[in-house]
């Protein structure tokens, strides 16, 4: 599935002082981003956001997925995968542990 951004995200000068926020929403990008990797879980983050629904939760997650992509060219994806092992848990916390 490929996710159109512009669609998901907006960025306006009037907005947050031009940060990028979920569309519909004056929620910044990397707010979102910033309460995951604190250990934030999903329900907690709509909790504090109630204009969020998960799936923008979830194109934020893709969303800097895809530019940590595009910002490591050349990283050797089988290198990192043996050292650093990403496990989900089923209330969709992400959490990493060292595989070596």
């Amino acid at each position: 599935m490929v996710l159109n951004y512009s669609e998901l995200f907006v960025r306006d000068a009037q907005i947050c002082g031009g940060e990028p926020v979920v569309r519909g929403t004056r929620v910044p990008v990397r707010t979102i981003l910033a309460s995951l990797a604190e250990g934030a879980w999903i329900d907690e983050i709509l909790a504090d956001f109630p204009t969020l629904r998960v799936e923008q939760i979830r194109a934020v997650i893709a969303f800097a997925a895809a530019s940590a992509e595009e910002d490591m060219p050349g990283l050797d994806q089988a290198q990192l995968a043996m050292k650093t092992e990403t496990q989900i848990t089923p209330r969709t916390q992400i959490s990493q542990t060292k595989s070596v």
